[in-house]
């Protein structure tokens, strides 16, 4: 987490989620993220594309400018994909083509300039 906090520092960006509170906060992410766009909240669970427009428009950015990282292929990269953001598939979740895919959130930090330096 504290390489999470390098890449949101670094990025100058908010780190949203569009998870649920109480697991971003078992996995201790909660203190490093800008908010959470909570299905219960907005009304629609994704793959719908409108919670994905939740999170982009909160952080004033189009979904063109945004990667949204999940670990289920038909719910996390198919709906990013519809809305219009750059999707990545985390761990070895099966997917029936080739995705942007990383193993770890550690190995997602490649794919920003200086997340990497000391």
């Amino acid at each position: 987490t504290a390489r999470l906090a390098r890449a949101r520092d670094l990025l100058g960006t908010k780190l949203p989620t569009i998870w649920y509170w109480a697991a971003s906060q078992a996995h201790g992410l909660s203190g490093h993220l800008e908010f959470v766009v909570d299905s219960a909240e907005v009304g629609v669970e994704k793959p719908d594309p409108r919670i994905f427009h939740a999170a982009t428009d909160r952080l004033g950015l189009p979904p063109s400018a945004c990667a949204y990282v999940g670990d289920i292929y038909e719910i996390d990269v198919l709906g990013a994909r519809s809305a219009g953001l750059t999707a990545i598939l985390i761990g070895s979740g099966e997917a029936p083509e080739d995705v942007r895919r990383v193993a770890t959130l550690t190995e997602l930090l490649g794919f920003f300039t200086g997340c990497n330096d000391q």
